[in-house]
């Protein structure tokens, strides 16, 4: 009988040395949880702030500069081959094509006009 005393006592020390354990665990994983969520929030804001003076940035503002200058000077020189090769632009497709839609409807008006007619 003493020895299975002893094999219990054994049994309820390991047992609460595990539960203790588990207990510690999740209070790691809890802590770990929280400084993951403020470690998140923290980077957000240093993003965000990075971004706004980036956006204020001299360098920055001259290469957007850049870029449009670029993209108008681009835009004009593609017309222009496009005039000599008279190839119509896209805006002058889309000024065609609303003239057919205007075109189409008013011969559709005119079919059911005829129609009623007859």
């Amino acid at each position: 009988m003493a020895t299975a005393s002893i094999i219990d006592e054994a049994t309820d020390r390991v047992q609460e040395a595990v539960r203790s354990v588990e207990d510690g665990f999740e209070k790691l994983q809890k802590r770990v949880n929280a400084r993951r969520k403020q470690l998140e929030k923290d980077t957000q804001k240093r993003v965000k702030r990075f971004r706004t003076e980036l956006k204020k940035s001299s360098l920055v503002k001259r290469a957007e500069s850049f870029q449009k200058d670029a993209t108008r000077q681009i835009e004009n020189a593609f017309e222009s081959v496009l005039g000599g090769m008279q190839i119509a632009t896209r805006a002058d497709v889309a000024k065609i094509d609303r003239k057919l839609n205007a075109l189409s409807k008013k011969l559709r008006e005119l079919e059911k006009q005829a129609a009623q007619s007859a």
